[in-house]
């Protein structure tokens, strides 16, 4: 297992935390790797081009916010970064500042003015419209049989033949118009259920991961199993969304564990009650993709849903601590789990969480606490603060946790 191999001694417990990198290997995009693949879906369809529209125009103002601050101006942006703008501009009359801001971008006042034209306001274009038209063909075939009323050989043709069916053709052309207009003003109120359009895109990115995040085949994060130590007591700690290692949790009987979730009336209800026995603890400090919320319950999906659904997830820079669901009391459990023990084994993680960071350099506080680092080579901890000062107590191995846990699967 890993932590031989990091020469932690075997009686020590551990805590473990998994960044996005940890995921990777599994052929799951990345936080950055997300921005671009979410832009791309809803480029595909029709159906989201004005949310394409406004997803440009938000990452092309985070680029030139980066630009000004002096980073280059083709870096990639966190879709974090992305959401966090979205809900900020979403909920902008809310603010606290918002009495202090005269204008906003004008592509943000422009979406604003043009957001809420109501779908009945169409449906009465449209059939309208029709009725103008209609009108104009009765009145003018009116004129034309009245002429032709003179002909008294062709009254009668005329009473049954033409104009009944030319008002059994408007009835119908009435009605197709209705459906229509209907069908219009159905989709129009779909669009608007979500108060704009910066809303329906802060749904539709939660539907986007969905659909990226969710893990079928348990066998794409094989190489996670090192981690997965049977003898030893381990904290797992994830600020991933995917259900990566749920699914090589559940697919080893072997590997008990305790998620916080309990089984009530069939349906699986996170009650935080981890049971001690178990050797593996593992906790979502961000939410997860198979989490929903109903009736104020947190509940776990053992299954992905046919039709969409918004998972409860933390995302974005500035929602990190939700007064509302399990977050905080998630987040108390990884400053306990810290607190109680001196062995943290960081994998993937990015140090890009100022909560999470805090934790860490209290942890490094502690005299006889260590940390191990597999989260690659290209993570400069000299240009961290609280770990530079505290290098001596930083083995970092400099690898990716799929490069380090080779040479150990044939021993799982």
């Amino acid at each position: 297992m890993i932590y031989s191999k990091l020469k932690i001694p075997e009686n020590e417990e551990v805590t473990l935390l998994l960044g996005a990198g940890a995921s990777i290997d599994a052929n799951l995009p990345g936080t950055y790797d997300l921005t671009e693949n979410i832009y791309n879906t809803l480029t595909e369809e029709l159906y989201f081009s004005d949310a394409a529209t406004i997803f440009g125009f938000i990452i092309s103002g985070l680029i030139q916010k980066k630009t000004k601050q002096g980073f280059s101006p083709f870096e990639k942006v966190n879709i974090e970064e992305v959401v966090s703008a979205i809900k900020i501009i979403s909920e902008r009359e809310d603010l606290e500042s918002s009495p202090f801001i005269a204008n906003w971008h004008p592509f943000i006042e422009y979406i604003d003015k043009n957001r809420n034209y109501p779908g009945r306001q169409i449906s009465s274009i449209i059939k309208k419209s029709f009725k103008d038209f209609s009108g104009g063909i009765k009145d003018s075939l009116k004129e034309i049989t009245g002429k032709l009323r003179n002909n008294k050989n062709i009254d009668t043709f005329i009473d049954h033949h033409i104009d009944r069916r030319l008002n059994d053709a408007i009835r119908s052309m009435d009605y197709s118009f209705d459906e229509l207009a209907r069908i219009l003003n159905n989709s129009l109120k779909n669009w608007e259920s979500s108060a704009n359009l910066f809303q329906k895109l802060y749904a539709v990115i939660h539907a986007s991961l969905v659909e990226k995040l969710w893990i079928k085949e348990s066998d794409r994060g094989i190489y996670l199993l090192p981690i997965l130590d049977k003898k030893r007591y381990l904290d797992i700690f994830t600020l991933n969304y995917d259900n990566l290692l749920e699914s090589i949790l559940n697919e080893d009987k072997k590997l008990e564990y305790s998620d916080g979730f309990d089984e009530i009336d069939g349906q699986k209800i996170l009650t935080l009650n981890f049971d001690q026995t178990k050797r593996i603890k593992f906790f979502k400090l961000h939410g997860s993709i198979n989490w929903v919320e109903e009736n104020q319950k947190v509940i776990q999906l053992t299954e992905k849903p046919d039709s969409d659904y918004i998972p409860l997830l933390i995302i974005g820079l500035r929602d990190k601590l939700r007064a509302d669901g399990p977050f905080l009391d998630l987040l108390f459990e990884f400053k306990n789990s810290l607190l109680r023990k001196n062995h943290l084994v960081i994998i993937g993680y990015r140090f890009q969480d100022l909560h999470i960071n805090k934790y860490i350099e209290i942890f490094l506080s502690k005299p006889e606490s260590r940390i191990y680092l597999i989260c690659g080579p290209n993570l400069d901890i000299s240009k961290i603060p609280f770990l530079n000062v505290n290098i001596e107590k930083i083995e970092n191995t400099k690898m990716y946790i799929k490069q380090f846990t080779g040479d150990l699967l044939h021993s799982v």
